[in-house]
């Protein structure tokens, strides 16, 4: 993993421990048990990279409301 990246992480990690707390649990993929839209970047980005994990992550975030039909992931 590169700087970027490890920065990236971080970022995500520290918006998962600090503001996630203390909003209702939204995300629409976590409740039909997939990971959380912020889990999803944060494991995309360490396997796909930076640019690509983040691109894929927001194509997700985008996709996550509630009238979803098509609960699988962007590859």
């Amino acid at each position: 993993m590169n700087i970027f990246q490890k920065i990236s992480v971080f970022l995500i990690r520290g918006y998962q421990m600090l503001l996630r707390p203390l909003f209702p649990n939204v995300c629409i993929f976590h409740a039909h048990g997939l990971d959380s839209c912020s889990e999803y970047t944060k494991k995309t980005i360490i396997q796909k990279g930076l640019f690509q994990g983040v691109i894929l992550g927001m194509y997700r975030i985008i996709r996550c409301h509630p009238w979803q039909k098509n609960f699988s992931d962007p590859k």
